[in-house]
């Protein structure tokens, strides 16, 4: 059975994964906006009794959403996205190191309430109007991460893909803090402003839009190859991820309703979890072992048909030869070792095309200068049918046609030659255009002796009309 998932293009689809949440995160940020800017409450806080996302951080990732619409491969080498990504990136940098600063060092750089004014004793809020902590070390990442993914270099993009990871991270740990209801990882390390459920969102959208935004290096270029490799990697972060949260989260929820205690729902979690991966491990074995088939099936049909062809060339009356444009020829089969007189294959390749061809073809141009302008028409337009003037290696000259067609071998470009030699077809061509030549030849020299005796028989009637009229 065919395996669908190698169809898929993964680096297309990831980009459009990255496409999706660069429009989603700015249209959470736009909307929580608009909640600030009407007070409507479901915009602010999702759900009643717990934080709301602060102003500036909405508008942060309204930057950031706008910043990775310019990141996509269709706009990265625009100057004008380009600097918008950059610039956007760095007012959100600073933004985080400005609000760190609030928290460290006790300032108030009036950054908070700048938006929108948000009253005293908001829940959750250690001071109105200022995002969490843990939220202003995500945006600090995120615009390291931004600024360096706008760069062309690989290695800065390695970087930026590596530091999108962090906030995804910090992110995560807060999500699950609403999931399991536990506070300490939505509030982060100490217990300023805690993280909004949205704002977690958002930040694991942007994070993972901007790692999925370079499929192709790092740890993404594994994750999103088509080939085994890449099926069992997402299979397993896929599976791990959704096994662990769930498996904790049934555990979690157990010991609440006192269905079993705490002891109980750590052995329920190593053994779902434990059995998951199993599972995991056992499909992923079946995969390697269908794919071991297959490619023990792919080399068997390989090998027959390069049998065939080796058959095929062997046997075949016509020269087949390969040859490099700047190394001459590479390989050749019996039949050209015998049209040119050579021992065996390997006295062949020891020779050029200008060994085989006299110094000058019958229209007067250089043999070399004139194969070389031969086989750059074939590397262009694929292959080209010519008659060529061949030397055998004791000196006897010959008439061929030749069929340059270019191929690749181990990724260079090559030209296989087909030569057929057609001199005494050539010869009775030539001898048949000497007969048609005489025969013309003759029949004007006739028709002139006929036009003649004309001449001559009206010029003698003339004369017998003037003697008689005399």
């Amino acid at each position: 059975m065919r395996n669908k998932d190698t169809k898929v293009d993964w680096g297309s689809l990831f980009r459009d994964v990255s496409r999706r949440s660069s429009l989603l995160v700015v249209s959470i940020g736009a909307i929580v906006l608009i909640g600030w800017g009407f007070n409507i409450s479901v915009f602010k806080s999702v759900f009643p009794g717990i934080v709301s996302m602060k102003a500036n951080t909405a508008l942060c990732f309204l930057l950031l959403g706008v910043g990775l619409w310019g990141l996509q491969e269709s706009r990265e080498t625009s100057f004008f996205w380009r600097t918008t990504s950059r610039s956007f990136a760095l007012v959100v940098f600073f933004v985080g190191i400005a609000t760190s600063c609030e928290y460290i060092f006790g300032w108030d750089l009036k950054i908070d309430q700048m938006l929108f004014t948000e009253l005293p004793g908001a829940v959750m809020t250690y001071s109105p109007g200022r995002m969490a902590f843990n939220t202003s070390i995500c945006f600090i990442f995120l615009g390291v991460s931004f600024l360096l993914s706008s760069f062309k270099e690989s290695i800065l993009r390695k970087i930026a893909q590596g530091l999108f990871f962090l906030p995804a991270y910090i992110a995560f740990l807060a999500f699950l803090s609403y999931l399991y209801g536990v506070e300490t990882f939505a509030f982060g390390i100490v217990r300023y402003t805690a993280m909004a459920i949205h704002t977690a969102v958002a930040f694991l959208l942007i994070s993972f839009g901007g790692i999925f935004n370079q499929p192709g290096i790092g740890i993404m270029r594994v994750v999103s190859d088509g080939s085994h490799a890449g099926i069992l990697t997402r299979r397993f972060l896929v599976m791990t991820v959704f096994v662990s949260v769930l498996t904790d989260f049934l555990a979690l929820l157990g010991v609440r309703f006192n269905w079993y205690d705490a002891t109980f729902a750590t052995a329920l979690h190593a053994a779902v979890f434990l059995l998951a991966i199993s599972a995991v491990v056992i499909m992923n074995g079946f995969l390697m072992m269908q794919s071991g088939e297959k490619e023990k099936q792919y080399e068997v049909a390989i090998s027959e048909s390069e049998r065939r062809y080796k058959t095929l060339y062997d046997l075949s009356p016509d020269a087949i030869m390969i040859l490099e444009a700047d190394k001459g020829f590479t390989a050749g089969n019996p039949a050209a070792v015998k049209l040119f007189g050579c021992k065996d294959e390997a006295e062949f390749i020891t020779r050029s095309p200008e060994d085989l061809s006299p110094e000058y073809q019958p229209d007067g141009e250089l043999s070399s200068v004139k194969a070389q302008r031969m086989m750059a028409i074939a590397m262009d337009h694929g292959s080209h049918f010519f008659e060529w003037k061949h030397k055998r290696l004791e000196g006897a000259e010959f008439w061929a046609t030749v069929l340059l067609s270019r191929t690749e071998l181990e990724g260079r470009p090559m030209l296989q030659a087909t030569v057929r030699d057609i001199d005494a077809q050539k010869a009775q061509e030539i001898a048949l255009g000497n007969k048609i030549w005489e025969l013309e030849k003759f029949y004007k020299a006739t028709m002139d002796r006929e036009k003649r005796i004309i001449e001559l028989k009206g010029e003698i009637d003339a004369l017998k009309a003037k003697l008689a009229g005399k």
